[in-house]
C-alpha cells in the first residue's frame, strides 16, 4: 500500500505539477536530450545499431545504454517519457523493500512501516525517477540486493542467494563505482550462507559472474584497461588536482610530477580540446569511437594520463588530497535532493523538499551547530546530520562486532551468517561511501542516493534494536531463524 501511495504521488507530481524528466536546462543547444549526458551513447547509434554500439562502449558499463537503447527502439521519440514511468515503477518498489529489510533487521513491524513510509515520501526518490541517468536504477539494484538477503533469512532458500548475486552483477554492469573486485566479498559471503550446498552455490555464482568478468575482459583486450569505465583517471584527477593554480601546475609539470594534459586542460574536456597532443590524436575505423564525446577512442589514453598525474600528486602532496577527500565527504552529506541537475524539478516540490532536507535531515540544526562552534569555513560545513550519523553508525557496528567476535574468524562467520542483512548492508554502505568520496569530487551528493535507502534501513533498524535492547542476531538464537 505504501508503494501504491508513492506511485500516486509521483504521478501527481508529474501530471499536476509538471515534474519532468527533461525539465533541467542543459548547456548548449542539444537536439536530443539523451545525448546531452556524457554517460550516454548517441541515440542515433543506439537506435540503428544497438549491439555494435554497446560492444564498442568503453566510457561506461553497458546496462544504462542498453536500457536507453531498447526504449529508443520501442518508443522513440517518447523514450524518455517511458523511462520516467518505468523509473516510477522501480522507485515504488524501493519503499516496499526497505520495509522488509528494516523488519528483518529489527523484528519490529512498526519500524518497517515507518522506514517504508519515509522512503516512499523521500523527495529525492521522485527527483531521480525524473532524471535520465542510471542513478535511480542503480539505487534500485542496491536495495534489491539486500532485499534478497532479507527474503533468504526465514527459510534459507538458496534461490534468494542466487538472486542476490545476480543483482550485484547487474549493479557492476550498471554503475562503475561498483568494481568487479566487490565480487571477492560477495561470492564468499553467499557461499558461507549456503551451508551444505556450498559447492553448487559457488559454481552458479561463478557462472553468473561470468558476464561481469567478460565485460572487464573485453575492455582489457579491446581497449587496454581493466575496468568498466575509461574515465577513472579523470575522476581521480578532479579530486587530487582540485583548485591547483596555474603556477602550481606549472611547477608540478616542471618537476615531472604531472603530465602536460593535466597541467593545461581541465578533466572531462571533449577530445577536441587535446588536439595539440599527438598521443591523443588516434582515429578508429569504428564510427562511434571517433565522435567528439567521452566514448572517443582517445579518452582512454587521456584518462590514463590524468590518472598517472593524480597518483604523482598524491605522492607529492598527500595532505591536499586528503583535504579534498574531506571536502568530498561533506559534499556527500548534502541532501541528494539539492543536486544541481535536479534543481528545476526540486523547485516544483519546494515545501516537500524543505521539510526533508532542513528538518528531517537536520540542515538547520547543523547550521546552528556550525555557528555555535565558531567554524570559520561557513555555516553549512556539516551539511546534514548524516555528517555525524554515518561514521557513528559504521564505527558503532564495527566496534560492537569486534567486542563480540574478537579476532576469531569462526565467530565473525557465525555472526554474519545469522544476520546477513545488516552485515552486507553495512559493507555496501562503507564501500560506497569510501569509493564515492575518495575517487571524485563534484557530484558526491548524487552518488549518495545509491545507498540512501540502505542508510534509512540500517539506521532505523539498528535504532529499533537499541530501543528494544535486542542484541545483534548472532547472540539471539530465537531470532536467527529455523536453521538454529
Amino acid at each position: 500500500m505504501i508503494s501504491i501511495l508513492h506511485v500516486l504521488i509521483a504521478l501527481g507530481y508529474k501530471h499536476a505539477v509538471g515534474l519532468g524528466i527533461t525539465a533541467h536546462r542543459l548547456p548548449g543547444d542539444k537536439p536530443e536530450y539523451w545525448n546531452a549526458f556524457w554517460q550516454s551513447l548517441p541515440i542515433e547509434s543506439l537506435r540503428t545499431n544497438l549491439c555494435e554500439s554497446i560492444w564498442n562502449l568503453n566510457s561506461q558499463p553497458p546496462m544504462h545504454n542498453i536500457y536507453g537503447g531498447v526504449l529508443a527502439k520501442l518508443f522513440y521519440p517518447h523514450h524518455l517519457e517511458w523511462m520516467h514511468y518505468i523509473n516510477i515503477g522501480l522507485g515504488a518498489c524501493i519503499p516496499g523493500m526497505v520495509g522488509v529489510i528494516v523488519w528483518r533487521i529489527s523484528r519490529n513491524k512498526f519500524g518497517g512501516l515507518l522506514a517504508a513510509l519515509i522512503s516512499a515520501l523521500n523527495p529525492s526518490l521522485f527527483l531521480y525517477e525524473a532524471y535520465p541517468l542510471y542513478t535511480l536504477s542503480a539505487a534500485f539494484l542496491v536495495t534489491a540486493s539486500i532485499f534478497c538477503l532479507a527474503m533468504f533469512c526465514p527459510d534459507r532458500k538458496t534461490g534468494w542467494l542466487y538472486g542476490f548475486v545476480v543483482i550485484v552483477n547487474l549493479l557492476i554492469l550498471t554503475r562503475s563505482a561498483y568494481h568487479l573486485v566487490i565480487l571477492l566479498a560477495v561470492i564468499p559471503f553467499a557461499v558461507m550462507l549456503a551451508d551444505a550446498k556450498r559447492f553448487r552455490v559457488l559454481a552458479i555464482c561463478l557462472l553468473v559472474s561470468g558476464c561481469s568478468v567478460g565485460w572487464y575482459a573485453k575492455n582489457y583486450v579491446k581497449f587496454g584497461f581493466f575496468g568498466s569505465s575509461s574515465w577513472a583517471g579523470q575522476g581521480l584527477w578532479r579530486i587530487t588536482g582540485k583548485d591547483y593554480s596555474l603556477d602550481r601546475k606549472a611547477d608540478l609539470l616542471a618537476r615531472g610530477v604531472i603530465e602536460p594534459a593535466a597541467a593545461n586542460v581541465h578533466p572531462f574536456t571533449p577530445p577536441s580540446g587535446y588536439t595539440q597532443y599527438k598521443e591523443f590524436n588516434e582515429t578508429s575505423e569504428i564510427d562511434v569511437l571517433n565522435n567528439d564525446d567521452f566514448n572517443n577512442i582517445n579518452i582512454i589514453a587521456i584518462s590514463q594520463s590524468y590518472g598517472r598525474s593524480a597518483l604523482g600528486v598524491m605522492r607529492d602532496d598527500p595532505k591536499t588530497y586528503f583535504k579534498n577527500v574531506g571536502r568530498a565527504y561533506r559534499a556527500f552529506c548534502v541532501p541528494s535532493s539539492q543536486y544541481l541537475q535536479v534543481s528545476e524539478n526540486a523547485a516544483k516540490m519546494s515545501g516537500h523538499e524543505w521539510v526533508f532536507s532542513r528538518i528531517l535531515q537536520g540542515q538547520w540544526l547543523c547550521e546552528y551547530l556550525a555557528r555555535e562552534t565558531d567554524v570559520t569555513e561557513g555555516a553549512d560545513i556539516f551539511r546534514s546530520l548524516l555528517f555525524f550519523i554515518l561514521p557513528l553508525m559504521i564505527l558503532g557496528y564495527f566496534v560492537s562486532s569486534v567486542r563480540r567476535c574478537g579476532i576469531r574468524p569462526r565467530a565473525w562467520g557465525k555472526m554474519m551468517s545469522r544476520d546477513p542483512v545488516t552485515a552486507m548492508a553495512m559493507f555496501l554502505i562503507f564501500y560506497s561511501t569510501a569509493v564515492c568520496c575518495m575517487a571524485e569530487l563534484g557530484e558526491n551528493m548524487r552518488f549518495k542516493f545509491l545507498i540512501e535507502s540502505l542508510l534509512w534501513s540500517v539506521g532505523l533498524g539498528l535504532a529499533a534494536r537499541l530501543c528494544q535492547r535486542r542484541k545483534l542476531a548472532g547472540d539471539d538464537l530465537e531470532w536467527a531463524g529455523p536453521r538454529d
